[in-house]
């Protein structure tokens, strides 16, 4: 219990720390190079995700059904993680060779750099994990996180650095961070016997259905940013990657409580009882439904001066973004909680075929949708994106008897006349925008009052 609110709070720290380190860059850089930084830390970050591809949850696993083995089995995922970093790396070579700054291709390539040495860091934390040593990895994981943050912080605004130094100076920590966690971890008291290991095909195997869902849902999940870095001026994108990055503030809650409800719901999927979980669910999905669409509401109707207040004065100009960000915000949460479901219910291997479809249909859609329309183009398509998500998670979990069947739908429809309402009204009635959010969250019935007597109930 007590390691998992470590890491929940661990990860809370994270958030909030790319938060800090975006804003950073965006106040104290401007817009244009925050644009430059964003679509850049996107495509390399995207990228380097090839490189753990479930090699670090599969390590977890491991480690945790043989203790033993742990040295053997760390050999096995930095291998595969090296082999891949390889291959990416010489990838991504590829994709920035052809751009026309010199400048631009340095930024890409040190910030991957920067990318595959987090995506190390990670792996090599998997170690402690599956010793059930989660205090430990909460901790390194904030001090990153945190430490990468202010690091940042520091040199945006007292100092001159370009973006180029600012991304090597994040290499040298994440490289410091990265030795000592190697260090600490060879240091542990673990019992080690290398007999009982497996071989480094079988690992391999077992990472490929874990690889392939969390690799392809990195690189969607920053689809928009990468082609946006393409097709549109820096200042443009900077002003959509701050309101991105800002709308984001609603979904914290909703991670932190997937992550609190996982091991239950994997207990209960383990002992196939559907109705538990499913009162579980119930409860959780429409407080969380009930509490983002008023913070949602809140976000939307003072977009504007938020912004302004946040970032700068320039950045007011995206204000439309973080309106539609913020609406969407419930979509991000729910699929927090159905990720939760689809782990404890054993649907990896279905769910990452899923995403490879969405993904190979996707990718033409942005690029197509932004060339048209431009950024109306790629915003629109995000949300097709998330829509069709949970369109598929949700009937998963309708078709187990996990949900109930109009829930998502009513949802979509409550945002969406959320959304015209803060579009078409202007001046002081905006302040209303979350008073409408509740009446229309209990008159679509996306919450129930019942449900608040059993969420009380659950928490005591």
């Amino acid at each position: 219990m007590h390691g998992s609110a470590a890491l929940t709070v661990a990860q809370t720290i994270a958030q909030m720390a790319a938060f800090l380190m975006a804003w950073s860059v965006a106040r104290g850089m401007g817009d244009v190079l925050y644009g430059q930084f964003a679509a850049a830390y996107a495509l390399a970050t995207s990228i380097a995700a090839l490189a753990d591809s479930g090699v670090r949850i599969t390590l977890i696993r491991e480690v945790a059904r043989n203790c033993t083995a742990w040295k053997r089995l760390l050999h096995h995922a930095l291998v595969i993680s090296l082999a891949l970093a390889v291959i990416v790396s010489v990838g991504f070579f590829v994709v920035v060779v052809i751009q026309e700054s010199a400048e631009h291709q340095s930024l890409r390539l040190w910030l991957l750099l920067f990318a595959l040495l987090w995506t190390g860091m990670r792996i090599i934390l998997g170690v402690p994990a599956g010793h059930q040593r989660l205090i430990a990895v909460a901790v390194w994981g904030a001090v990153e996180r945190l430490g990468g943050a202010l690091l940042v912080s520091g040199l945006a605004f007292l100092t001159d650095a370009s973006l180029l130094h600012l991304a090597q100076w994040l290499c040298l920590w994440e490289a410091g961070v990265l030795v000592c966690v190697w260090s600490w971890t060879h240091a542990q008291g673990w019992p080690v016997e290398e007999r009982n290991g497996g071989t480094l095909s079988c690992f391999a195997k077992l990472a490929i259905p874990f690889g392939i869902a969390g690799a392809v849902q990195a690189v969607l999940g920053r689809l928009d940013l990468i082609v946006l870095g393409f097709q549109q001026p820096p200042a443009e994108t900077g002003y959509y990657a701050a309101a991105q990055m800002l709308a984001l503030i609603a979904v914290f809650l909703g991670i932190a409580v997937a992550n609190a409800l996982f091991p239950t719901l994997s207990r209960l999927a383990k002992d196939h009882a559907v109705n538990r979980a499913r009162t579980l669910l119930e409860p959780a999905l429409g407080l969380l439904g009930l509490m983002m669409a008023v913070v949602a509401a809140a976000i939307a109707g003072m977009a504007e001066p938020l912004l302004t207040w946040v970032y700068g004065d320039s950045f007011a100009h995206g204000w439309k973004w973080l309106a539609i960000f913020s609406m969407a915000s419930p979509l991000a949460v729910l699929g927090a909680m159905t990720g939760a479901v689809i782990g404890a219910w054993g649907w990896q291997t279905r769910w990452a075929k899923t995403l490879v479809m969405v993904f190979m249909a996707a990718l033409p859609v942005y690029w197509l949708f932004g060339t048209w329309l431009g950024m109306w183009g790629v915003i629109s398509a995000n949300i097709m994106v998330q829509i069709a998500l949970a369109g598929v998670a949700w009937r998963w979990m309708y078709g187990a008897g996990l949900a109930e069947a109009w829930w998502l739908p009513r949802l979509l429809l409550t945002m969406s006349l959320l959304g015209g309402y803060v579009f078409v009204v202007h001046g002081w009635l905006l302040v209303l925008a979350p008073l409408l959010a509740v009446a229309l969250v209990f008159l679509m019935r996306v919450c129930q009052p019942r449900w608040l007597g059993m969420a009380l109930r659950l928490i005591r």
